[in-house]
């Protein structure tokens, strides 16, 4: 059930997000707005955060609970730091996930609410600005560097 919003195309959701937020008063909010963004990305944080704790070791959070924590406290502990790659992942994954998706955007956008995607989206149906050849180009530029930051990083750890 948590996955559905993968597997639904992207403009029955739409569709469906705009008319029920529209009812109960939530089309054009930032509120509505952000709780659509976050069912759609909500299948690509659980996947990775998932495999966090499949791989996870239960028995050294049991073992932080003998030895005197909470349980919540052995959750923020040990099992938190266990799994902050899957959820670095995660945040990642629904980032990337929500602002991919300009068509729910598209929909949730009011005159005072727009995201840059919608802007350059617009932008693009209207004329071609240097402001949206800027805004790729940071893009790139940005997805380049972190390409390249994490290919040191592990070359590092691997020596």
């Amino acid at each position: 059930l948590l996955l559905t919003p993968m597997v639904l195309p992207v403009v029955v959701f739409a569709i469906a997000v705009y008319a029920f937020f529209l009812r109960i008063g939530l089309g054009g909010t930032t509120a509505g707005f952000v709780i659509a963004h976050t069912v759609l990305a909500l299948p690509f944080a659980i996947i990775p955060i998932t495999a966090a704790l499949e791989g996870f070791d239960k028995s050294i959070e049991d073992a932080a609970i003998v030895c005197g924590a909470s349980p919540f406290e052995a959750k923020l502990r040990v099992t938190l730091p266990a799994i902050k790659i899957g959820i670095f992942s995660a945040a990642i994954f629904a980032f990337l996930a929500s602002w991919d998706e300009v068509v729910v955007a598209i929909f949730m956008a009011s005159p005072t609410l727009q995201t840059l995607p919608v802007k350059i989206w617009g932008s693009l149906r209207q004329d071609l600005s240097p402001v949206i050849a800027a805004a790729s180009s940071l893009l790139v530029f940005l997805t380049l560097s972190l390409m390249i930051v994490t290919a040191l990083i592990r070359r590092k750890l691997s020596t």
